[in-house]
């Protein structure tokens, strides 16, 4: 029995004295910085914030910070409870307990003149007494005890952010990856990324210059009316010219051209074609190259088949069609021919050459129409061919033509 009543003794104790730990256990109040306000003067303000409150009669709290950054700092309270210390720290001291929760104080922080970019973190510490040195930091009217939770504050000191689109990287030039700088010297951080997380520099960002595309170009041996060029390479891009393949001789498109070698231009007359004999038109050749032309500034390469108007036929001209008869059929052939409507055969085209020149055009067809008229042959104390006649317009006219289209 006396065992029994020890044991029940011991509880006992241990439960007295679990509740008095238990009751002793001190109220926690919570102390915070709210969010920066940059002032026009170019001080930062926050305010001190004060929550879950259990009731105080005595705070203190103390401040530290770059003092590299932050040259003075100023706390202002509305009810005049609130004592700047010596050195770094806060002292509220009430005349009972204070129980609201909330803004308590605005600090107001001045920094240096150009002060670097980043985020600047003012700490919050608990307890210093009236000297700045550290002490009891929070108690009640009553004098207990109450924990203080602190938390820090930040001043975001932006940067003079630039912006630097991505540039693709040539043979030319090098290019560079998009990014944002600061461009205030002193501080000169670069980030790949707008959230400014990828710290970077000026050098990474960079991307060099590219390979040169090359294309070979062979030798071509100049003639007598045209250049060539030596063996050179050049870049399809930036129109770089080496005459080296390895691309170390530096050049440009006129050091590789080689210059005609010359030759003399002779110039042939145009001659009408006759029963008996070939024609030619008008054309220019050189001796040396056997090149031909048909324009003297040597623009229309011809050659010298092509510059020969065969003899006239032995039949009769006029009959374009070869019936045995000079009439409508004959005209619409050669009118439609002018016109771009119909292409007549080269026996055809020959049958309606009557100038004998080798092309058919307004000439001919205005012959042919005068042959179906029967007022061509031309005789000699007659107008020139084409006096008075209106060789374009040709709708209209009485003639077996119109009844042949």
């Amino acid at each position: 029995m006396k065992k029994i009543l020890t044991v029940l003794l011991a509880l006992l104790t241990m439960a007295v004295l679990a509740t008095t730990v238990a009751a002793e256990e001190p109220a926690t109040l919570k102390v915070s910085f709210g969010e920066a306000v940059y002032n026009e003067d170019g001080t930062v303000s926050m305010d001190l914030i004060v929550d879950e409150n259990p009731g105080f009669a005595i705070l203190s709290v103390f401040l530290d910070y770059d003092t590299n950054v932050i040259t003075e700092w100023k706390a202002v309270n509305a009810n005049s409870k609130l004592t700047q210390t010596a050195g770094y720290g806060l002292i509220y001291s009430m005349d009972g307990n204070f129980t609201e929760t909330g803004k308590i104080a605005t600090i107001t922080f001045t920094l240096v003149e150009n002060a670097p970019h980043g985020n600047l973190v003012v700490t919050l510490l608990d307890g210093v007494n009236f000297e700045g040195t550290p002490n009891r930091d929070c108690v009640n009217y009553d004098e207990e005890t109450i924990n203080v939770e602190v938390e820090d504050g930040t001043i975001a000191i932006a940067h003079d952010l630039v912006h630097v689109e991505a540039v693709e990287a040539t043979c030319e030039k090098e290019g560079n990856v998009e990014y944002w700088y600061c461009k205030d010297e002193a501080c000169g951080l670069v980030w790949e990324d707008e959230a400014l997380t990828i710290v970077s520099n000026h050098k990474n960002v960079k991307r060099g210059v590219k390979e040169h595309t090359v294309v070979a170009m062979d030798a071509v041996a100049p003639g007598c009316h045209n250049t060539g060029n030596v063996a050179y390479w050049f870049c399809s891009v930036c129109n770089a010219v080496w005459t080296d393949e390895e691309c170390t001789q530096v050049s440009n498109h006129l050091s590789v051209v080689l210059p005609e070698l010359g030759g003399d231009v002779i110039h042939v007359e145009a001659k009408a074609a006759t029963k008996e004999e070939e024609g030619v038109k008008e054309h220019w050749y050189c001796e040396e190259c056997e090149k031909v032309w048909e324009d003297e500034a040597r623009t229309q390469l011809s050659n010298h088949k092509n510059v020969i108007i065969p003899k006239l036929p032995e039949f009769a001209l006029a009959d374009v069609n070869g019936d045995g008869e000079v009439n409508g059929l004959d005209y619409m052939l050669v009118k439609r021919h002018v016109l771009g409507t119909h292409e007549m055969t080269e026996e055809q085209s020959a049958r309606a050459d009557l100038d004998g020149n080798g092309v058919i055009e307004g000439l001919d067809y205005m012959f042919v129409k005068r042959a179906v008229l029967g007022t061509w042959p031309v005789v000699e104390d007659e107008p020139d061919a084409g006096e008075g006649e209106n060789t374009e317009n040709t709708e209209g006219e009485n003639t077996d033509a119109s009844d042949a289209e």
